[in-house]
């Protein structure tokens, strides 16, 4: 597969995980009507972004917008209420876990991962043979 074809395999995998988490706090704080328009707007931004990318001569930095931004603002929400929150450290941690574990952790490894496809300068596998 090209790095091409992976970055766009990794940025609509990021979308997804972003529209998710992003929706999933909408709809569990305001109800689905709202859930449904946040959606939306997710996605029409992601496809704004991924138009000016590539209108852009190549600038792919316009990609991350739209991610970055929508990632940012329910991490934002988690971690207020993780300051604000009176229980013990350890049951705010408990309580982040699958936050950071289902959303932070794989939305981090996908952004490492598009950033180095992005450089043009992924070594090819050694040949079995000359692995040793």
């Amino acid at each position: 597969m090209s790095d091409r074809a992976l970055k766009n395999l990794i940025m609509i995998v990021m979308v997804i995980l972003v529209l998710n988490q992003f929706v999933g706090w909408v709809a569990g704080s305001w109800g689905a009507v709202p859930g449904v328009f946040a959606a939306l707007v997710v996605v029409v931004v992601s496809f704004l972004f991924g138009r000016k990318a590539r209108g852009d001569a190549g600038n792919t930095a316009w990609f991350l917008v739209p991610v970055l931004l929508f990632a940012v603002i329910p991490t934002g929400v988690r971690l207020w209420g993780f300051f604000a929150n009176e229980e013990s450290l350890w049951a705010k941690l408990w309580d982040s876990l699958p936050f950071v574990l289902g959303f932070l952790v794989p939305i981090g490894t996908l952004l490492l991962v598009y950033w180095s496809l992005g450089r043009g300068r992924r070594q090819p596998a050694a040949p079995p043979h000359a692995r040793g």
